[in-house]
């Protein structure tokens, strides 16, 4: 076994077939096809699980794989590290985000990096909490941008910011609700939808934690002694904002989600007579994993356009002080 076969093996699960991982290493599909067999015999493991759809990793491949890529990145790092010693931050660094706060990030992080630092390359993966969490536990990411701190072993945290979520109505309800504040009694009636449920849990615990915005909004509701009318689970936010905007539901959501839409017009945040609700943001990056010059430049980038957002109010109803 040697550092190309596991790279070989790391592309091909992410091209997740043979044939186009092949193209993306520009060797021929029977080559490939050897170095896959080759390391499952080295192994004495079945590595991938061939279907007509293509290849999918197996338990053995999966662990492989979170191994395989912490691997790579750490030898990839030594290069980098010692190119950084007298000059500006090279290298690639894998960054997960949320998929809420990369709709207001994501676009500005990117081009901040890319001005300043034409020798870094940012990989920017949006997504659930909880996939993020999962993968900066199996090392396959150099940090991340999360919902709440669950305080899970082998990971660092520091916070970001505070924001609030409020309740995001459009068309006919908006025109049922013409308070700025909705009240509990109107609550009960309104036709919500969501992003699903989010569970995680660390390994070697048993504690599942909800992180979902709707987590957070039924805890809420509980107090006020409010079941949420719930009509839909969606796993694309989009849609989830598409349907909102269409006037017929309406659901729960910080201004980073739903901003382009609330400038327009589309859509309106009301806040909830009595109660409010907000969600802790964290910066997150595995303990195993140094800081490098490379990800301390991303990070420093990172923070400095947050500010620039919040200063210059283009992300509203948020704080950077966890106590206010």
């Amino acid at each position: 076994m040697d550092l190309k076969q596991l790279r070989f093996f790391v592309t091909t699960v992410d091209a997740g077939s043979i044939s186009y991982a092949s193209r993306l290493l520009h060797i021929t599909q029977p080559a490939l096809s050897r170095q896959i067999t080759n390391l499952e015999y080295d192994l004495k493991v079945e590595l991938l699980c061939r279907t007509h759809n293509g290849v999918v990793p197996t338990e053995h491949g999966t662990k492989l794989y979170a191994m395989a890529q912490k691997l790579l990145r750490d030898f990839n790092h030594i290069t980098e590290t010692l190119a950084e010693v007298d000059n500006d931050p090279v290298g690639r660094v894998v960054l997960g985000c949320m998929d809420s706060v990369a709709n207001i990030l994501a676009s500005r992080l990117i081009t901040a990096l890319g001005s300043k630092y034409p020798k870094l390359s940012l990989t920017f993966y949006a997504d659930q909490t909880t996939n993020l969490y999962n993968k900066l536990v199996a090392n396959a990411m150099d940090m991340g941008i999360v919902c709440n701190n669950p305080e899970i072993e082998g990971l660092q945290t520091s916070f970001i910011l505070r924001e609030e979520l409020m309740v995001a109505v459009a068309g006919q309800l908006l025109r049922e609700l013409p308070e700025p504040e909705i009240s509990p009694e109107q609550l009960r009636e309104l036709p919500f939808i969501f992003p699903p449920t989010q569970f995680f849990s660390a390994e070697g615990t048993t504690t599942l934690r909800r992180l979902a915005v709707k987590n957070i909004a039924e805890d809420v509701f509980a107090g006020l002694n409010i079941k949420l009318r719930i009509l839909s689970e969606i796993n694309a936010v989009s849609i989830v904002k598409r349907m909102v905007a269409g006037g017929a539901y309406c659901t729960i959501s910080p201004w980073s989600a739903v901003y382009e839409e609330v400038e327009k017009g589309n859509i309106t945040l009301k806040t909830i007579k009595g109660s409010r609700m907000f969600r802790d943001i964290y910066f997150c990056w595995p303990k195993s994993r140094p800081m490098t010059k490379a990800t301390s430049t991303v990070h420093q980038v990172l923070m400095d356009t947050i500010k620039d957002l919040v200063d210059s109010r283009v992300w509203r109803h948020v704080s950077l002080d966890p106590d206010e």
